[in-house]
């Protein structure tokens, strides 16, 4: 009698255990590009494989998308849950009524650089002048550019400008037909080695003094304002998995991969574009702080670089705190959270 007991006991258990499987809550987490070639994404699959989602009791679908300022208009439109993106766009889209906010900061140092072949002879910034830069056309990586020449000692006419989309400018700088690209060094420089078998020399944004903070995790404000206990979930899952990643990216990468397994012949790519990319995590004014807490005067210096070089943006600065809360990031205790 006793064991049929303990037996009906730990039927019930196994079976309110299922139930609690099965109840957990859905999420999305909309990415700012196509997955199996972004190699800054994999301590979400960490996240997602070691379970750190599903102890918060939530299902993380992970899905691609088609550039930052796309993945703010969803978001901005209520479309997915959760999204990860550049703050560049998020700052503009913000600024032009966009309904969305950054919860969460990951890779806070800017990740904009002037690429170019090591063998092209190129050695200084300075030696930029007179050769042809292929750049996409507005957004946060424009305003970057202009005020990287600006603070740097070059004007806008100091060098041929020619414009293209996405991976074009890559290859334009591959197949010669431009000296430099500007694009994130993170993703980019292991991926032109590859490519092109010969080195890759960058001179980053930041080092040149502009730094627009990279990315992070976002929400739709209405949805914070409705569901701020999953957002505290969510944050607290992604806060350890990039944690665990710092300490062992090469997991990171596996788990990513075990999505990807075509990609995996170019694992040692996606490995340094994950080293390198954890180099960006935090900056001067995040040092002490929780893994995702954000500066504003991270924020407001950003937003600066934004309205002060994109034409059309000049008076239009909203305050810091419309772009971001510390509320949700874990570790983080202030007056009046949100619940």
């Amino acid at each position: 009698m006793r064991a049929i007991r303990i037996l009906a006991i730990s039927l019930s258990l196994a079976l309110a255990l299922g139930a609690a499987a099965d109840a957990a809550q859905k999420v999305r987490l909309h990415t700012d590009w196509k997955m199996e070639v972004s190699g800054d994404i994999p301590p979400f699959f960490l996240g997602v494989e070691k379970g750190y989602y599903k102890a918060e009791g939530l299902d993380v679908e992970i899905l691609d998308g088609t550039g930052s300022g796309d993945a703010v208009r969803v978001m901005s439109a209520g479309s997915y849950e959760f999204g990860f993106a550049d703050f560049g766009s998020l700052l503009a889209g913000r600024i032009q009524g966009a309904k969305v906010k950054a919860v969460m900061g990951l890779l806070q140092q800017g990740g904009g650089a002037f690429l170019y072949m090591k063998d092209s002879g190129i050695q200084t910034f300075k030696d930029l002048k007179g050769k042809t830069i292929a750049m996409s056309p507005g957004g946060s990586e424009d305003a970057s550019i202009r005020a990287v020449m600006a603070k740097n000692g070059l004007s806008m006419e100091d060098v041929k400008w020619t414009y293209m989309p996405g991976m074009g400018k890559v290859f334009a700088v591959l197949g010669g037909t431009a000296h430099a690209t500007g694009t994130l060094w993170n993703k980019m420089v292991p991926l032109m080695e590859v490519k092109s078998g010969k080195k890759v020399g960058y001179f980053s944004f930041a080092d040149l003094g502009v730094n627009i903070l990279h990315k992070g995790v976002f929400v739709n404000t209405d949805y914070l304002a409705k569901n701020g206990d999953t957002v505290r979930r969510f944050n607290r899952a992604t806060q350890r998995a990039w944690m665990e990643a710092q300490k062992n990216p090469e997991a990171a990468v596996d788990s990513f991969l075990k999505s990807f397994p075509k990609q995996a012949k170019d694992k040692p790519m996606f490995m340094e574009v994950m080293k390198l990319s954890l180099k960006m995590i935090g900056t001067e004014n995040t040092k002490g702080k929780p893994l995702g807490w954000m500066s504003e005067k991270d924020w407001a210096s950003s937003q600066r670089v934004l309205v002060d070089y994109t034409p059309g943006m000049k008076g239009k600065a909203l305050p810091a705190g419309e772009f971001f809360t510390n509320d949700y990031v874990p570790g983080v205790q202030q007056a009046g959270m949100a619940k």
